[in-house]
């Protein structure tokens, strides 16, 4: 399996734990977007260096960090799935303390310039933003993806606290065994993700 399975254009909420022991409430939040069909992608976020925040986008080199000698390989179509995907024998989506992704959308191929221009629009004024945090800039991002553009909204969820609980509902689902390195991590679908496009599990 390639990491091009996993959908050109999905566009997933990554979460890191920042502690081990993990703290509640207390991850590293960005987003991921598969962008080709030759297993690349860019995973956006924003860090914290000395009193100010920076953009910290690329080509999600923290995803592909690890090696592992094992072969096996599980896949479903089900909500909920713990699998890992090996690339000329590197383990992807296996970092440490990465907790997991959760798909929240899809970008199609003719917004994907629109969409991208959308993910980079606080670049460059993160630090003029009141009260800004990796999360709150996750979510100030999401917001504008829910603008209609030529009448189409890449991002459907009406509401993004609802959104929120989840994503940190499965960061304390899953935190621990991101903090103790325990392999595969998940890769989830959102719930209105789901409610709006019925799956069939293998």
């Amino acid at each position: 399996m390639s990491l091009s399975e996993l959908g050109v254009g999905g566009l997933y909420i990554t979460l890191y734990v920042r502690h081990h022991p993990p703290v509640k409430n207390n991850s590293h939040w960005g987003l991921y977007h598969h962008e080709d069909d030759k297993a690349r992608g860019t995973e956006y976020h924003v860090k914290g260096i000395g009193q100010g925040w920076i953009a910290n986008h690329g080509k999600s080199p923290r995803l592909h960090q690890s090696r592992y000698a094992s072969t096996r390989i599980l896949y479903t179509t089900k909500p909920e799935t713990h699998y890992f995907i090996k690339q000329n024998g590197v383990r992807i989506f296996s970092g440490f303390l990465f907790v997991g992704l959760m798909q929240i959308t899809s970008i199609p191929e003719d917004l994907k310039g629109y969409g991208v221009k959308k993910l980079r629009t606080y670049d460059n004024e993160i630090n003029d933003r009141e009260g800004i945090t990796c999360r709150v800039w996750l979510f100030d991002v999401l917001k504008l993806l829910q603008t209609p553009v030529d009448g189409v909204r890449i991002l459907e969820c009406e509401n993004l606290g609802d959104l929120e609980q989840e994503a940190m509902d499965l960061g304390k689902k899953h935190a621990q065994a991101a903090a103790d390195n325990i392999q595969p991590r998940p890769i989830n679908l959102s719930q209105f993700l789901l409610k709006a496009e019925p799956t069939s599990g293998i």
